[in-house]
C-alpha cells in the first residue's frame, strides 16, 4: 500500500503512522495488517504473525484477536511487555511499536460478530493450538459449539513507535513516544 513518506515534520510523519495503521485494518492485502507480534515465552523470545483487527486512541492501542488456549496468551500474561514490527516493502518502510498488552478476560460478542463462520471455525476446536495431529484435518473443529468461549481480544497499548524508511536516495528514522497525550518524536540516525 502506496503512501507518500516524504514529510519533514515529525507530527505529521506520526500522523501518517497512525493513518497507516488504520488503513491496513480495512484493506486485506496490506502488509502492515500482518505484523509480528513478538512476547517472552518460557524458552524465551517467541513471534508470530499476527492480524491487525483495530487501531483506536490516536494509535496508542492496537487490537489483535486470539484462540485464549494459545501459548501467546499464557505469554502476554505472564510477561506483558510486547513488540510488533510492521513491514512494506513497497515502501519500503519498518515500523517497531513496544508497549504493554492485555488479554480481555471477557468474550467479545461484538467483535466476535465482526468474523466470517469460517474464522469463527478456528475457535471450536476443542484440541488447543499447537496440539500434535497425525494430519490437518484433525485440527478443525468436531463440534457444534460457537467458539465464543474461546475468543480473546488483545489490547496492546503503545509506548514508542521506531520509523525507518529505506529510502534510495537516503534513509530516514524518527522515533516517538506517548508523552502527555501526544505522540512527541525526534528524528534518528538511520
Amino acid at each position: 500500500m502506496s503512501t507518500d513518506w516524504q514529510m519533514d515534520a515529525l507530527p505529521a510523519l506520526a500522523a501518517g503512522i497512525v493513518a497507516r495503521l488504520k488503513q491496513a485494518c480495512g484493506t486485506i492485502a496490506d502488509p502492515w495488517r500482518l505484523p509480528v507480534l513478538a512476547t517472552l515465552g518460557p524458552e524465551g523470545p517467541d513471534a508470530r504473525v499476527v492480524v491487525l483487527r483495530e487501531v483506536l486512541n490516536e494509535g496508542r492501542e492496537l487490537l489483535a484477536f486470539s484462540d485464549r488456549r494459545a501459548p501467546k496468551i499464557a505469554q502476554i500474561r505472564q510477561h506483558p511487555r510486547i513488540a510488533l514490527v510492521f513491514y512494506d516493502g513497497a515502501g519500503p518502510v519498518q515500523l517497531r511499536v513496544h508497549g504493554q498488552a492485555k488479554v480481555d478476560e471477557t468474550p467479545d460478542a461484538e467483535r466476535w460478530a465482526w468474523l466470517s463462520d469460517a474464522q469463527r471455525q478456528n475457535y471450536r476446536s476443542l484440541a488447543i493450538p499447537g496440539t500434535p495431529v497425525l494430519n490437518p484435518s484433525e485440527g478443525w473443529a468436531t463440534t457444534d459449539r460457537s467458539g465464543l468461549e474461546e475468543f480473546a481480544v488483545i489490547r496492546m497499548t503503545v509506548e514508542t513507535m521506531d520509523w525507518l524508511w529505506l529510502a534510495r536516495a537516503g534513509h530516514r528514522r524518527a522515533q516517538f513516544s506517548w508523552e502527555a497525550g501526544n505522540w512527541c518524536g525526534r528524528w534518528a540516525v538511520p
